[in-house]
């Protein structure tokens, strides 16, 4: 059985242009400013514009934070509806019947008490396979039986009721921003990760579609399938918090699993050097004419993004020791700094904004402060949604991947049991890689429908990439599905055009309410994003 889309609007287009995924290659140490405009993409063909839907967007702006699922994070939503028009979410576990406590992002509050727990600063694992212990994405799987989440780390993390940190929950108090954006607009219910592995890939399939392996009809290369699924990088993390997953670091690897072994896939240990040459939504967009910005809290850590990109990155200034491309902004503070001051920075037809570790919603990692992420993101939206732009902008909020913590629905199918390769399209089964557990999706716009709850299932990153593609007319990359950027496992994805309604007009921005101040982000340090943490 393979999921339709229902009720979704669906687009399927025909290729008209494509990049040749290159080889892994380190950059080169290149001197100097960043040109204003980068060469074409090595292996390229020329990009030929497509029919572009007729809508008021003119600027898409996908903002990422770190590692929540659905159940996690909009448990009960919206508090005292039932489904439809809710978020898919249960109060314990259905397998073992675990009762979902409550944790607070930050989770030393009360949210989630410690009086007697051996540890409650918990980061439930997202690997994508075992390491020494059971953890990550196929122990809590388990070949479709979704009963793995109790034996995660061999169940050292564990609550005041000797439950696993990973069923726990955040309270609705600690996140009244999202819940407030989310029945302002737009929600999917049923987006599930489009990898099954931590933040590296994550980040590059929000902007590829992929992280190798993949010929530019998203087909798997039989001659180099490997494909980027975990973060272990060499050099390992050093003292200060980075880690080098880049262009930058010409000496790093990463584990990469064989994309045409059966699932979960066999993994390598040799030398795969994390600078791809495969097509980004950012290829397309220079190549259309489109302005673009990305904005990362550490361009050599995990959520670097187009840092891992060969041609995106450009090569390394001699100066900086950044990448050439002015484009990739070293600093995530700065995206809120260039929304407030609109009126002299434009804002690109495509922004993406990465966060800093202590305002990134990831466990441990984040600020004492439970409320600096909602914030962040209320900040970001609230500049937006108050200036000249918010008429022709859409605002996509997702999470990077599901961070360890459980999620109740079974990325397979609807009933239990069933197997992970249910995600396949037109006969052919998805990667060992592909197909993950639900992330958050909030589509906030003028036009997105308010309160609108999207029960449809579809690929996170790949439904990102086409309503990008899409709303910019921009050439889609993998022909023989529903056409989501370079993706071999774009199943279902959806172009989210179900989750607006153009006809009614512009609504008014809906801001909702912060508790930081904006110059705790804006006057705060450019760090390193990932700060050593996945």
């Amino acid at each position: 059985m393979t999921h339709a889309p229902g009720p979704r609007r669906r687009f399927i287009y025909a290729t008209i242009g494509a990049l040749a995924m290159g080889s892994a290659v380190a950059a080169g140490n290149v001197a100097g400013a960043a040109p204003a405009m980068r060469p074409p993409a090595a292996h390229a063909r020329p990009f030929t514009r497509r029919f572009r839907l007729t809508t008021p967007i003119q600027h898409v702006i996908v903002i990422v934070q770190e590692n929540r699922s659905v159940d996690n994070l909009f448990h009960g939503y919206p508090t005292g509806q039932s489904f439809p028009g809710a978020a898919d979410t249960v109060a314990q576990d259905p397998v073992t019947g675990a009762v979902l406590q409550p944790c607070s992002l930050y989770e030393l509050q009360s949210g989630c008490p410690t009086s007697s727990n051996q540890n409650t600063q918990c980061d439930p694992s997202h690997a994508h396979e075992p390491a020494k212990t059971p953890e990550g994405f196929s122990t809590e799987y388990d070949d479709g039986q979704m009963d793995g989440f109790p034996n995660e780390y061999g169940n050292k993390c564990v609550l005041v009721n000797g439950e696993n940190v990973a069923f726990s929950y955040v309270p609705p108090s600690d996140v009244t921003q999202y819940w407030g954006f989310a029945g302002s607009y737009a929600f999917l219910n049923h987006a599930l990760q489009s990898n099954n592995g931590p933040s590296f890939p994550g980040h590059q399939y929000l902007i590829a579609g992929q992280a190798g392996g993949l010929l530019p009809d998203g087909t798997i290369d039989p001659s180099n399938p490997w494909s980027i699924d975990e973060n272990d990088t060499t050099p390992k993390h050093v003292k200060g918090g980075q880690s080098y997953t880049s262009c930058l670091t010409p000496t790093a690897y990463v584990t990469a699993v064989n994309l045409l072994s059966s699932y979960p896939g066999v993994e390598s240990k040799t030398t795969l050097h994390p600078c791809n040459g495969y097509a980004t939504i950012f290829d397309e967009a220079q190549a259309s004419g489109l302005s673009w910005k990305y904005y990362t809290g550490g361009e050599s850590g995990l959520w670097g993004g187009p840092s891992a990109v060969s041609q995106d990155c450009m090569g390394i200034n001699s100066s900086t020791g950044a990448c050439n491309n002015a484009n990739i902004v070293n600093c995530s503070p700065q995206a809120l700094k260039d929304f407030i001051n609109n009126a002299s920075v434009p804002l690109p037809s495509l922004t993406y904004v990465t966060p800093s570790g202590k305002w990134s919603d990831h466990p441990v990692a984040v600020s004492p402060n439970a409320q600096t992420g909602p914030n962040w993101v209320a900040w970001l939206v609230n500049t937006i949604g108050k200036s000249k732009y918010w008429k022709t902008t859409t605002i996509i909020v997702t999470w990077d991947d599901w961070g360890g913590w459980f999620d109740h629905y079974q990325p397979g199918g609807l009933s239990p049991n069933q197997s992970i390769i249910n995600c396949a399209t037109n006969g052919q089964l998805v990667t060992p890689a592909s197909c993950g557990f639900r992330v958050p999706v909030i589509v906030i716009s003028p036009y997105a429908k308010p309160g609108y709850v999207d029960a449809g299932v579809t690929n996170a990153a790949g439904s990102i990439l086409l309503y990008i593609e899409h709303t910019f007319g921009l050439p889609t990359l993998a022909p023989r599905g529903s056409g989501a950027l370079g993706t071999a496992d774009d199943w279902t994805s959806d172009d989210l055009m179900g989750t607006m309604n153009f006809s009614g007009g512009a609504q008014k921005f809906v801001p909702q309410p912060t508790t930081t101040p904006s110059g705790y982000y804006t006057k705060s340090s450019c760090i390193d994003g990932s700060t050593g943490v996945e």
